[in-house]
């Protein structure tokens, strides 16, 4: 039997294996159609120890102009080269890296970008053969040859046309979303009996898919009801949510629930409505003013979409949680003992539960990790200013769990079970 490495290995999810490697890698070299700031920054964070970086990126695809601004920044302290190929639609997704004495390629579908690295289906290879290695950097050089230099003037020149090319881009993915949910959605509200359920068929319509950027005046008042509802259901969970858990809903009425227009969502796309718990006002007002709101910290949360009711552990959306999440990167990496009582608590939630974090999507069940080291590299890929990350279990509109008779108590079984991993990633500085 031939025990050998194999040479050419397909992988789907980019960042589980840029994880493994990241802190052997000296040199990079990365040409794409489309490079976007978040996997740049992430990059950046990760890669600390190359010591030369060469990237080729196209813009015939929407690469922000703010994400060509940080590596001619980058390229004027001596820290990386970088060229535009404009000459041709400039498509590749080529990543090669020096490992110490060994050379390590990933060659496949997707970009420098959130979606190609980790939330898209995508599909590369990875190659170890060091001849083939060989001639991938040869090819690498001919693009980067071919590039034109990124100046000043080219980065306001595009900067012009950038706005116009974003939207069209962005509808585009919108009308591809809508067409894909009408097409391939199984669910089929019409067919669900929604006799004592406690959020109604109307309730559940207020997310169709084609109406979540909308902000008419019937689409604002159907999420409206739904609004009103969430705030029936904080009132009967309330006198249930054991007081030894200190987690409490916003100190400010309006802010109890989530609001109905769009611009309070991410991506201006209202897809859901949720009321969350977490910090008292008086815990909060120990981290100083800056961070007294309780979207800066991790809640546990009931959201109503268009096909499901979740109940929701979320240590942060993008750009939230920073005191949790960084309290919890900091002992997972750290502390043996606190990794082995996470994976243990994480698998006995069953496969019912998933985990997503750095946009994995709600598809990687909380039991599916076969090693705590596994599950270690997968956690270290979250970053509180460009991920959400949440623990939870979807329970489809109709289920019996959702009755009248039945919420409060299906909520607080799953609040229960989810409360150990609450307290486990919440930041202690204060107690």
């Amino acid at each position: 039997m031939n025990n050998e490495t194999p040479s050419l290995v397909p992988i789907e999810k980019l960042t589980l294996e840029f994880a493994k490697v990241k802190n052997e890698i000296s040199e990079a070299y990365i040409a794409v159609g489309m490079t976007t700031d978040s996997m740049y920054d992430f990059f950046i964070r990760n890669a600390t120890n190359a010591n030369k970086f060469s990237l080729t990126t196209g813009i015939h695809m929407p690469t922000p102009p703010s994400v060509l601004k940080k590596i001619k920044q980058r390229m004027d302290d001596n820290k990386m080269q970088a060229g535009i190929y404009l000459d041709e639609y400039f498509h590749p997704k080529f990543y090669l890296f020096k490992l110490n004495e060994a050379w390590l390629a990933f060659v496949g579908s997707g970009n420098f970008t959130d979606g190609g690295w980790f939330k898209n289906k995508e599909l590369f290879i990875k190659i170890t053969d060091q001849s083939a290695c060989a001639d991938l950097k040869k090819t690498y050089e001919q693009w980067f040859a071919a590039s034109e230099p990124l100046t000043d003037r080219l980065i306001t020149l595009y900067e012009e046309t950038f706005p116009a090319n974003e939207r069209r881009n962005n509808e585009n993915n919108r009308n591809l979303s809508s067409l894909k949910d009408a097409l391939h959605n199984n669910f089929n509200i019409d067919n669900i009996n929604f006799a004592g359920q406690f959020f109604s068929k109307e309730h559940h319509l207020a997310f169709q898919p084609g109406k979540t950027h909308l902000d008419t005046e019937e689409v604002l008042m159907e999420r409206t009801l739904v609004r009103n509802r969430l705030y029936d259901l904080n009132e009967r969970l309330v006198p249930h949510i054991p007081q030894n858990w200190q987690i409490y809903h916003h100190y400010e009425p309006e802010h109890i629930v989530a609001h109905i227009e769009t611009n309070f969502h991410h991506n201006d796309n209202a897809k859901a409505l949720w009321v969350g718990y977490g910090r008292s006002r008086e815990a909060l007002k120990k981290y100083g003013e800056i961070d007294t709101t309780p979207l800066n910290f991790m809640r546990m949360q009931v959201i109503v979409r268009y096909n499901d009711v979740g109940i929701w552990l979320m240590p942060g959306k993008a750009g939230a949680g920073r005191m949790d999440r960084e309290y919890f990167s900091r002992n997972i990496q750290n502390d043996q003992t606190y990794l082995t009582r996470f994976y243990t608590l994480l698998a006995g939630l069953g496969d019912q539960y998933w985990i997503d974090i750095a946009g994995s999507g709600e598809t990687i069940k909380a039991n599916s990790f076969q090693t705590q080291d596994t599950l270690k590299a997968f956690l270290s890929t979250d970053n509180w200013r460009h991920y959400y990350f949440t623990i939870g279990r979807n329970y489809v509109a109709g289920s019996n769990e959702l009755t009248n008779d039945q919420i409060v108590t299906t909520v607080i079984d799953d609040f229960s079970k989810l409360y150990s991993l609450y307290e486990m990633i919440r930041d202690k500085s204060f107690g």
